[in-house]
């Protein structure tokens, strides 16, 4: 793995998890921001017309959307397709979503990153809606904006070309999560395969796709590898694929690309040995490993495990 590769951290201010945010993942969360603002409007214009109705009688009717910029502390977000009514908004009506179109909103973007970084929910989806337009809307609004969002996140990220992405070193797992059922509404455990893409300055990460399947078995993999080289990744010109070494992953890849160099996840690593590790000794355990996997070549290495 590379020594510059950095993690995510855990950070104790707003501003480390912005110079974060700027520093490697200013690209997704341009798009996270995109998707956001697009849905809040959108969220604010239907409560408004909920509420015309219900006291005058008035419907009004979508009609398509238009392109507006914004000024982030991510930089300038272009185009960001916000929807419009036939008629226009009434002349005493004043949507309070469209602020974010003014100077930078530093904690707009606070609440974004946080939401994006940790993941969406429902709950957070709330707290946006209330901070952006200043008051409580109903959870069947909250509700419509959170799947929207996630409709939203699915399509940027898995309906990207990757034709030109530089990136040289691919990481992939599996996360599991358990999933409810739209048809029985029973729950089960399933898996989200993720790919996150690294540039050779190891600088520049960005999310390549995911896919949700029943397993990480080979064909599962296949399927969601599959499914990136058809929207532009190159496997072969893939300098590093960075995994957990489980079999089906490694199964699938010496199908698809079996000169791709591999190397298992060092985070997988640290935590196969501190299992077997006793609870006293996982601390000093945890530093030991972190200076052995720190080493610049194989002759540091082995000098440090021999200390």
């Amino acid at each position: 793995m590379p020594k510059r590769n950095t993690p995510i951290p855990e950070v104790s201010s707003e501003q480390e998890l912005s110079e974060f945010l700027m520093k490697h993942l200013g690209e997704n969360l341009k798009e996270a921001i995109r998707a956001t603002v697009s849905v809040l409007v959108k969220t604010e214009m239907a409560k408004v017309r909920e509420e015309l109705f219900r006291e005058t009688g008035q419907r009004l009717q979508f009609n398509g959307t238009y392109g507006r910029h914004l000024l982030s502390p991510a930089g300038k977000i272009e185009s960001i397709p916000v929807a419009r009514f036939r008629d226009g908004l009434p002349e005493d009506v004043e949507l309070a979503s469209m602020r974010l179109f003014g100077e930078e909103q530093s904690r707009f973007h606070d609440l974004v990153a946080h939401m994006h970084l940790a993941g969406i929910s429902q709950r957070k989806i709330d707290r946006l809606c209330r901070e952006v337009f200043g008051a409580r809307v109903s959870p069947q609004t909250t509700k419509e904006a959170f799947e929207e969002l996630l409709e939203q996140e699915a399509f940027q990220v898995n309906g990207t070309s990757l034709m030109e992405a530089p990136y040289t070193f691919l990481f992939l797992d599996g996360i599991w999560q358990t999933v409810k059922s739209r048809r029985t509404g029973e729950t089960r455990k399933r898996v989200t395969l993720v790919a996150l893409g690294m540039d050779e300055t190891c600088e520049t990460q960005r999310i390549l796709g995911f896919n949700l399947a029943f397993e990480e078995d080979e064909s599962s993999w296949v399927k969601f590898l599959q499914m990136l080289e058809k929207r532009g990744l190159d496997l072969a010109k893939t300098r590093l694929v960075i995994a957990d070494g489980g079999g089906g992953l490694l199964n699938a890849l010496e199908r698809l690309s079996p000169e791709t160099p591999i190397q298992t996840c060092l985070s997988h690593r640290y935590r196969n040995v501190l299992k077997y590790t006793p609870h006293k000794l996982k601390s000093e355990m945890g530093r030991d490993l972190h200076k052995l996997t720190g080493a610049a070549d194989k002759e540091a290495f082995l000098k440090q495990a021999e200390a």
